[in-house]
């Protein structure tokens, strides 16, 4: 039995974090995305290389979103990710301590913010993920399901309902931002044929390590002076009229009976 197998049966409650005085934490979120959708047939695509992936999501409650990506031009490279998005946001991520504190070392562990760009303010959603280069789900995606719900998860994705959406994206380097920006472009078909294009530019940020106080305060400026530089990094091109979490927009048309 594996030290996360362990600490999953020694952790095992309910259907939330606290039961039965179960110990909590808040990750502190020092990082994170801003996002901007543009029109599909509207948009340069950049003439450089593009990763074309196919990108399965697996139907889940509690708050969970299950994911796989599976590179087209390299099938061994692939990946699963699970992802915690509260659907509340009021309050602040809430991980069950002892796994956290065996998990939040694992490379492919991060809490982060991701930042949606709106006329009237931008949207900051919180969320905790963990991923694998694995082709399906491990004992580390329970235990994160355990951390972050208190509920367990499916053994294996192929018990899942899946919808696969084709993908293409690219990295473009760019003066105002370290890592550069990326650029996703997600084309979903839905039961009855229908099609829809998402494109979406992103671009990382990071919060200033001192002072250590008032992290949520800061965290919000750090977002929206990325978010004012990614708005005019493409000259000439309007945000498109709906906005917010791709993946949803996504998923709610391609289950649309």
């Amino acid at each position: 039995m594996t030290f996360f197998m362990l600490l999953i049966s020694a952790t095992s409650y309910g259907t939330e974090p606290m039961d039965c005085g179960i110990e909590a934490t808040t990750p502190a979120i020092r990082k994170g995305e801003v996002k901007i959708a543009y029109a599909c047939d509207d948009f340069p695509v950049p003439e450089i290389k593009v990763e074309r992936e196919v990108i399965s999501f697996y139907d889940e409650k509690s708050g969970l979103i299950l994911r796989s990506r599976v590179s087209k031009d390299d099938p061994a490279q692939k990946d699963v990710t699970i992802k915690f998005r509260p659907k509340d946001q009021s309050e602040a991520i809430e991980l069950e301590k002892l796994l956290y504190e065996s998990i939040k070392e694992h490379p492919g562990f991060k809490c982060e913010a991701d930042v949606s760009y709106g006329e009237s303010g931008n949207k900051n959603v919180n969320s905790c993920s963990l991923t694998t280069d694995t082709e399906d789900l491990t004992n580390e995606h329970q235990a994160f399901a355990q951390m972050t719900t208190g509920q367990s998860v499916k053994k294996s994705l192929s018990d899942f309902e899946v919808v696969r959406i084709e993908s293409q994206s690219w990295k473009v380097k760019h003066a105002s931002f370290e890592k550069g920006l990326s650029i996703e472009r997600w084309d979903i078909k839905n039961k009855q044929g229908q099609e829809l294009c998402i494109l979406e530019v992103s671009a990382k940020f990071e919060v200033p390590k001192e002072p250590k106080a008032d992290l949520p305060e800061r965290l919000k400026a750090s977002a929206d002076a990325a978010m004012a530089k990614l708005l005019v990094a493409i000259p000439g091109k309007t945000p498109h009229p709906q906005q917010g979490n791709k993946t949803g927009r996504a998923l709610s048309f391609a289950r649309a009976p």
